[in-house]
Formats: C-alpha cells, structure tokens, sequence
C-alpha cells in the first residue's frame, strides 16, 4: 500500500483519473507477468505429462488449493486482514505479558498522578473553605462542596489526601 503512494507521488498523480491511469497500469503489468508465469507453468507440466487420464481434476484443485494459499499470504503481508496477525500476536504469552505489564505500569502513573492532583484540589478546597467568611455570597456554594468533602471521607475512610505544603501559585493554578 505504501509502496502504490510513493509511486503516485513519483508520477505526480494527484487527480483521481490521473492515480486510476496508474493503477491500472501497475495492476496490469502485475497480473501480466504472473498470468506468463502460470502459462509458462501449465506448458511446463503438460509437456511433462503427456497423458491427462483422470488427473485434470487433481490439477484444478492443486491450482485452487495454491491460489488460495498465495492469497492469504498475499493479504496478510499487506495487512488487509489484521484478525490472524493480532491472533498471531496474542498467542506469545512472554511477549503479551510484557505488554500488559507496561500497560499496567502506565495507568498506575496515570492513577497515581489523578490522586495527586485530587488530593491537591481537596487541600485548596479546605484551604478556601477556612479563609471564607460566613458572610460571603460564595459562601453557600462552598458549604455544597464542604459537604461533598465530607460525604466522600466517610464513603471512603481510607482515603488520605496527600497535598503537600502548596505555594501561592498552586492555588491559582488548581483553580484554573
């Protein structure tokens, strides 16, 4: 496939009649030159057997049997079927492992970087909540998030918060 797009970009096909001119071009001299290999093989094996009692339907299957093998071979060294190749993959289990594995550790960082940020936005939550004067017009909104802070300590008691001692400018920047 790759091979067909850097031929369009040497010949300058950027048209879609100009990049089918092309194609068929290709297909053409493909389909030509493996159509002289067969005929040169059918020649070949019939001057090889001169008498064809009964083996012509042999024949017809062996040359269906290798045209079915060269088309999967065909097809899947140009990737257009993907199912045998992942099966393929999926099937080393050292190799899987190892794949799973960094998909684990990846996510785990993920996971671990999340709980930081959480646990940072939990610190400047309470910060704010502290700092907050009753009277403020905010004041309501942030007695709703004093309650959320609540209700998911006591779903969750094991969880722990762990900001550290934030600067002045984590604040403004967890509140963006």
């Amino acid at each position: 496939m790759c091979w067909e797009f850097e031929l369009h970009l040497k010949n300058g096909d950027f048209t879609v009649s100009e990049r089918l001119k092309t194609s068929v071009h290709v297909n053409l001299v493909f389909y030509l030159i493996v159509g002289s290999i067969g005929l040169f093989g059918i020649i070949l094996l019939i001057m090889m057997h001169r008498s064809w009692s009964g083996s012509l339907l042999g024949f017809a299957m062996n040359c269906s049997n290798t045209f079915g093998l060269v088309t999967g071979a065909f097809l899947l060294g140009f990737g257009l079927s993907e199912i045998p190749k992942s099966i393929w993959r999926n099937a080393d289990w050292a190799t899987r492992q190892k794949v799973l594995s960094h998909k684990i550790a990846q996510m785990a960082v993920k996971l671990d970087d999340a709980h930081q940020e959480l646990s940072n936005a939990i610190v400047v939550a309470q910060a704010t909540s502290k700092q907050m004067s009753k009277r403020d017009p905010l004041r309501p909104y942030m007695n709703v998030i004093d309650d959320m802070l609540t209700q998911m300590f006591r779903e969750d008691p094991s969880f722990k918060p762990q900001g550290g001692q934030l600067g002045e400018n984590d604040y403004g920047r967890l509140l963006d």
